[in-house]
């Protein structure tokens, strides 16, 4: 306990109280401004941690807004670069691709001719996809919602492609669910001899999902 005493005194020393001298005094002075300094730089770590944990994308919202608007300059050096990748391309196509890849090249040679005409259409086309992914919200999750609409600024596309592609197999996984109910209630239907209503079950059973099993139904019972 006397090195307690001794800063007690030292930090009433401090304040210019140099007779002081009561131990208890200068023992709990001293636990106090060990304790607060204590909780101070525990405070302090809670907070660099939290800070050091916190996601990217959420850092990025606490800085400085960045310009990332797509302009002409970076619309002409982006499509300039896809122009000489499919030159490339070209050069080692096989001969039922070319015509394709020829097509591509004279469309981007056409953009890079016209680059604000062409900057306004990408814009309004993004702006068209961007209200697209927004409806799809709930099922997409505002992360990968902020990669599209970042990619977009590179005119990368990827990204929202691969989210229309994932929504567009969950969704023909329902259709077909409801087609083979569809096609359950038509056999149901027809067990029962209720032939114009097995007729209606097998057709829109047909029509949600033209597989085999559907389209031979419907074609046995007509």
């Amino acid at each position: 306990m006397e090195w307690l005493q001794e800063l007690g005194e030292a930090i009433w020393g401090w304040f210019g109280v140099e007779d002081h001298r009561d131990r208890l005094e200068s023992i709990l002075t001293a636990v106090g401004v060990l304790g607060s300094l204590i909780i101070a730089l525990a405070g302090g770590a809670f907070w660099l941690v939290k800070w050091l944990r916190k996601k990217p994308e959420e850092k990025e919202q606490s800085d400085e807004p960045v310009n990332t608007k797509l302009d002409v300059a970076s619309f002409l050096a982006i499509q300039g670069k896809l122009k000489a990748d499919l030159e490339k391309e070209l050069t080692t196509a096989h001969q039922d691709e070319k015509a394709e890849l020829t097509a591509r090249i004279a469309e981007l040679e056409n953009q890079i001719a016209n680059p604000d005409a062409a900057l306004a259409e990408a814009q309004e086309r993004i702006k068209d996809l961007e209200t697209r992914l927004e409806r799809m919200g709930n099922d997409i999750g505002g992360d990968r919602l902020a990669a599209a609409r970042a990619a977009f600024q590179k005119l990368d596309y990827s990204v929202a492609d691969d989210i229309f592609a994932e929504i567009e197999d969950r969704q023909k996984l329902q259709v077909q669910q409801a087609a083979r109910a569809a096609l359950g209630r038509g056999e149901v239907a027809e067990a029962e001899l209720r032939w114009h209503d097995a007729a209606e079950h097998y057709v829109r059973a047909a029509r949600l999902d033209p597989s085999y099993d559907t389209l031979f139904n419907a074609g046995l019972l007509l």
